[in-house]
């Protein structure tokens, strides 16, 4: 009778999350709050389930509910509180600085438990929280570094390497002093992301990308001391997924200096060559950008640089991007003086081979 009595229930407090509005969410919330307290754990799950949906509709249920759902979190049966941490992610994504006060709760969740897919949700809720709370960052990197080097889950994986490139951007101290052991985990996300771009799954290789990303905020000239990094980047451009090619693009900024930037600029307009579309637009453009990025600082010849402009000047399909092209253009011409008679060379040959009436090209 009691089993009966706890899947009828079940089924009640499933209608009820599809057919709740905001009336019978204030009237029926204090009997979804009083099952929470039920001696089932099937019914606790799917009233903290149904809650989720009431406070959608009524989400000023979730300030008065928000003492019983943090009790949640310490549920003898660990199916409840998995159910818990889903609903107070799902809840959080809007605004993490009013879940603050759980950090300790999901911080202890983070240490003690041995449930994957619930701990992929405590890890992406304490990245969350970690702008508003900088001083967590530093307590996160070791228990986050652990997991990395114990968990053989790619998703938790991802998760954990993740969350530590988010902390990576908050753990300096006022002094710009870092924690002994910075090295050390930046070496461990780099070999990590590694392994995700070099995969054979592309959802894999696209998420290392943006791992990359992350990383590279707080440890920008990470890829001048691992230069397998710039080789695997640079092959990502000629992959088939244009997501993983515009993800890859994306990250060149921080692979160009002075010395490579004519190699790289040369590949880019190999690559210009075979593109279509927005991407062959966006090459263009992070092309313009890789020169001109800090007033020409990666730029030792200027005539060069002239060239490449007038290269571009003749790619058609790359929609937008003629201004920038044209400010360039002028910029040079008129700011550097000693390649100044080249530019107004090089311009009266386009005018002439490109003028109106005249046959464009693609290249010069």
């Amino acid at each position: 009778q009691q089993v009966e009595n706890m899947y009828s229930a079940g089924v009640a407090i499933n209608c009820l999350s599809n057919i709740v509005t905001e009336d019978l969410g204030r009237e029926l919330l204090p009997d979804l709050l009083h099952l929470l307290k039920h001696p089932q754990p099937y019914v606790r799950k799917k009233a903290l389930l149904c809650l989720y949906k009431v406070f959608l509709k009524y989400p000023q249920g979730l300030r008065l509910s928000f003492d019983q759902i943090k009790l949640c979190l310490e549920d003898s049966h660990s199916s409840v509180v998995s159910c818990a941490v889903n609903v107070i992610t799902e809840l959080s994504d809007k605004n993490p600085r009013n879940y603050l006060p759980l950090a300790p709760a999901f911080f202890k969740l983070l240490t003690s438990s041995a449930n994957n897919w619930m701990l992929i949700k405590v890890v992406k809720l304490l990245g969350s929280l970690v702008p508003e709370e900088p001083r967590l960052a530093r307590k996160l990197l070791e228990p986050l570094s652990n997991m990395v080097k114990s968990t053989h889950a790619k998703s938790l994986l991802y998760e954990a390497v993740y969350a530590i490139t988010l902390c990576l951007q908050y753990v300096k101290k006022s002094d710009g002093r870092q924690p002994a052991n910075i090295h050390d985990v930046v070496e461990l996300c780099v070999d990590t992301l590694r392994s995700f771009v070099s995969d054979d799954d592309q959802n894999l290789k696209y998420l290392g990308l943006v791992g990359f990303g992350s990383l590279l905020k707080s440890q920008p000239r990470v890829f001048h001391s691992h230069s397998e990094c710039k080789g695997l980047i640079l092959r990502c451009l000629s992959d088939e997924d244009v997501t993983i090619r515009t993800r890859a693009l994306g990250l060149l900024k921080f692979v160009a200096t002075r010395r490579n930037l004519v190699d790289l600029v040369t590949q880019l307009l190999g690559h210009v060559e075979a593109a279509s579309g927005m991407y062959r637009a966006d090459l263009v453009g992070e092309i313009v950008a890789l020169c001109s990025s800090d007033k020409y600082d990666l730029v030792e010849d200027f005539a060069w640089y002239f060239d490449v402009l007038v290269v571009l000047a003749g790619v058609r399909g790359a929609d937008g991007r003629g201004e920038a092209i044209a400010k360039q253009w002028m910029d040079v011409a008129w700011r550097v003086l000693p390649v100044r008679g080249y530019a107004v060379r090089r311009s009266l040959e386009v005018l002439v081979c490109r003028g109106p009436g005249a046959d464009g090209g693609e290249e010069e």
